[in-house]
């Protein structure tokens, strides 16, 4: 999993290089370093996706205004 959040071109193909693998949007997001970590009630870690944030880097590294 990715640490840094990848933003821009690199982004896009990492984008492109994912979805060709058929990989899950959520996993894809993830990937690309936009999730968030938690601990479970039991002491279990939870990794989320972190969507939104994910999709507005996406809309802003094709130059499309999420404004519009």
């Amino acid at each position: 999993m990715s640490q840094e959040k990848l933003q821009g071109e690199a982004l896009l193909q990492m984008l492109k290089k994912l979805s060709l693998a058929y990989v899950p949007r959520t996993q894809i997001a993830i990937q690309c370093g936009y999730s968030t970590s938690t601990t479970t009630e039991d002491g279990q870690p939870s990794i989320k996706a972190d969507l939104e944030a994910f999709y507005n880097a996406v809309l802003e590294a094709k130059g499309i205004s999420k404004d519009n």
